[in-house]
């Protein structure tokens, strides 16, 4: 820095070569100079100077220079975050989206490495101040939008990135890795929790197939006979379209009829088995595959790390989730800002717990606490959860015992969307051991149906629908009776009350629900009478209705439209009876 200060014509001059027609210069210029004088040089000046030279070759025509200076910019962050210029990481992120992959791989796994490395040197993103989170605090939401890419291998790394940057073992500070973890997900923009919520949903696909491509593999011995079964092959391309390698990183997990591999991966991927058991299943697949007695990872080890991804969620565990909760059900204010973020909080605990649901073992309790709050949004999460945790609840007698009475209030609900949550919660929690129950409650829901007055009627149809789908028999003992208050008195009804409009759209769900799913039987009666009613209303609810009001009704033609096509898919409807060629609109 003295040199550069006592001559600085010459100094610019230098500072030239950044910019020199031969890329191997520029290049050496990045990766050497660069590096050296930012971490070193005491002239603030003369680092800014640098620093702008750095961040200009983030755009350099050539990849070799990009990847250089993505290089150089993530160490000097990760060590001397004070020496660099914020707006350089921002311009490194920019590189997560460059049409040359391994510039973008290299931005990727640098940046996640920074995120990391800052927040063990500063503590939790939470506690960050408004510099520091304008500077860094974004990180995690740039590494989520890379699972927007149409690149697998981006994808991937995305995965692995993200679960990367989650906190794991604290020093031993189980609350601090909780914290750190909540500020994390709360650090996601809107574009990030959408893909947040794909990759879930991403994995959930992946570990599905998976468990199918197993059972269709019984004995765990895939003959060449199976290899060409329809199911075998549609199974294995839906899952090798999810990883990097293709089918590629598939074939050597399959094709080796390792037994103790698969009774792992089994195990892993087992939503009934407990974290601790998970864990096990892990470590056995580490010891055989990532160890050896040379220290190399085996051949089999990297196609089983991109699997391994789809099927774990960082270091994520039961501990974690039950420690989140404890935020979610505190009274103290201190914990969340606005009532949002408690909102926030609980749409993550239902994206997850439908892909790993061992993680919530030890949360049931809590879940149960939820399901009685006064907070509507409190209740309608601990539904979503009962229903993707059902085989948590169903072996403990006291906890169901606890949790029959509100469901069954919900399943009454006037509310369309809570009455049918609050049923289907019932129906996989208890199943045919509480078909008594289910028959006085089909009952409840049918009077409550049938009453021009009461104000639940949409919310009776929205839980008889679902009934109708698990238990159709129970729906058979007053089918006809239901359809007659349908089609004589509550479709003919005239009146402007929302309620009732959502009743009528409920009604024609459940009936059609009821027809498509049970076989074509004298139950079907009214089969005739009720698509002469759908095909009324399309041709006269736009004539009969006012200006105003046609836009508002386009929901109601909009569900009798859909209506004729199940209806038409299950061969109900001969395709030349009914002819229509108004423009139905939804909005």
């Amino acid at each position: 820095s003295k040199f550069a200060t006592t001559y600085r014509g010459l100094f610019q001059e230098f500072l030239g070569r950044f910019i020199d027609v031969n890329p191997d210069i520029r290049n050496t210029m990045v990766a050497d100079f660069s590096h050296e004088f930012i971490l070193n040089c005491t002239d603030d000046s003369l680092v800014s100077s640098v620093n702008d030279e750095l961040n200009k070759r983030l755009f350099d025509p050539n990849e070799d220079v990009r990847l250089a200076a993505v290089t150089v910019a993530c160490t000097c962050s990760r060590t001397s975050p004070e020496r660099l210029d914020v707006a350089i990481i921002k311009e490194v992120c920019e590189r997560m989206r460059d049409k040359k992959e391994k510039v973008r791989e290299k931005a990727i796994i640098g940046v996640a490495k920074t995120y990391k490395t800052l927040y063990q040197n500063w503590g939790n993103p939470g506690d960050w101040d408004k510099t520091k989170t304008s500077a860094y605090g974004y990180i995690p939401s740039k590494i989520l939008h890379c699972y927007f890419s149409k690149s697998p291998k981006d994808r991937n790394l995305a995965i692995k990135m993200f679960d990367y940057i989650l906190p794991y073992d604290r020093e031993n500070d189980p609350e601090s890795e909780v914290q750190c973890l909540m500020d994390i997900l709360f650090s996601l923009d809107e574009n990030a929790e959408i893909a947040f919520k794909r990759m879930m949903e991403d994995k959930k696909i992946f570990k599905d197939t998976f468990r199918e491509l197993m059972e269709v593999a019984k004995g765990f011995y895939i003959s060449n006979k199976m290899k060409d079964d329809p199911r075998f092959q549609g199974q294995r391309k839906k899952i090798a379209s999810l990883l990097p390698e293709g089918m590629k990183g598939l074939k050597p997990i399959l094709s080796g009829n390792d037994k103790k591999l698969w009774k792992a991966l089994m195990k892993l991927n087992d939503p009934e088995s407990s974290w601790k058991e998970m864990a096990l299943a892990r470590r056995d697949i580490e010891k055989k595959y990532f160890k050896t007695s040379k220290k190399k990872k085996s051949a089999k080890s990297g196609y089983l790390e991109n699997i391994l991804q789809f099927m774990e969620f960082g270091p994520v565990s039961s501990s974690h989730i039950r420690g989140l909760f404890a935020y979610v059900n505190s009274d103290d204010d201190k914990y969340f800002d606005e009532e949002e973020d408690r909102k926030r909080l609980l749409s993550y605990f239902e994206m997850i717990s439908g892909v790993f649901p061992s993680f919530f073992s030890t949360s049931t309790e809590i879940i149960s606490d939820l399901l009685r709050s006064r907070t509507r949004d409190n209740v309608d999460s601990a539904l979503v959860l009962i229903k993707n945790l059902a085989h948590l609840f169903r072996d403990d007698e006291d906890l169901k015992d606890n949790i029959f009475s509100p469901l069954s209030k919900i399943a009454q609900s006037h509310d369309p969307h809570r009455a049918k949550n609050g049923i289907v919660a019932i129906i996989k929690v208890w199943g045919d051991d509480t078909m008594d129950e289910l028959i006085e409650l089909s009952r409840d829901l049918f009077e409550s149906a049938c009453d021009l007055k009461s104000k639940k009627m949409g919310g009776s149809f929205s839980a008889l629908r679902e009934m109708s789908k698990y238990y159709p028999a129970l729906i058979r003992n007053f089918i006809a009776e239901i359809s007659d208050f349908i089609l004589d008195e509550l479709l003919p009804y005239s009146s402007n009350s929302s309620k009732i409009e959502i009743a009528k759209r409920r009604s024609i769900q459940f009936l059609v629900t009821f027809y498509t799913t049970t076989p074509h039987n004298s139950y079907h009666r009214g089969i005739d009478k009720f698509i002469d009613a759908i095909v009324d209303i399309l041709k006269n609810d736009g004539e009969t209705s006012d200006a105003d009001d046609i836009d508002k009704r386009a929901s109601y033609r909009a569900t009798c439209a859909y209506s004729l096509i199940k209806l038409s898919t299950a061969n109900y409807i001969d395709g030349t009876k009914y002819t229509y060629d108004q423009k139905i609109t939804a909005p």
